[in-house]
């Protein structure tokens, strides 16, 4: 779904930006209308994004950062959701940590690492 990494990231900043994605996207999934579309406004986003800053470890990404992550998030949960494969998103998180080891997680990451 994404592509490669460019090679430039800063490491903690990346892993804020992944973790934020997989919870935003769980968050997503548990919004979701009657037509099976991601039904997350810019109100629930802002409350998630107070919520998420609000909890001890959390890296602030800054505004727009984060709002670009939203909706890729977005996008993400509701392809997942289309492809009936929503479960390959909490298998990632099912530590409560994104797990940098499947595939899918790495996929995310490198395509975060070109837009942040």
């Amino acid at each position: 779904m994404f592509g490669r990494s460019s090679g430039k990231e800063n490491k903690p900043e990346l892993a804020g930006a992944v973790r934020y994605f997989f919870e935003f996207a769980e968050f997503c999934l548990d919004h979701v209308d009657a037509q099976n579309k991601v039904a997350v406004d810019v109100a629930m986003a802002s409350q998630f994004r107070e919520k998420f800053l609000g909890q001890p470890g959390r890296q602030d990404l800054g505004l727009g950062k984060m709002s670009r992550i939203e909706a890729e998030a977005i996008s993400f949960a509701q392809h997942h959701l289309t492809q009936k494969k929503t479960f390959l998103i909490g298998q990632v998180m099912m530590s409560g940590e994104p797990n940098m080891q499947l595939p899918l997680a790495k996929e995310v990451s490198a395509h975060l690492a070109k837009i942040i």
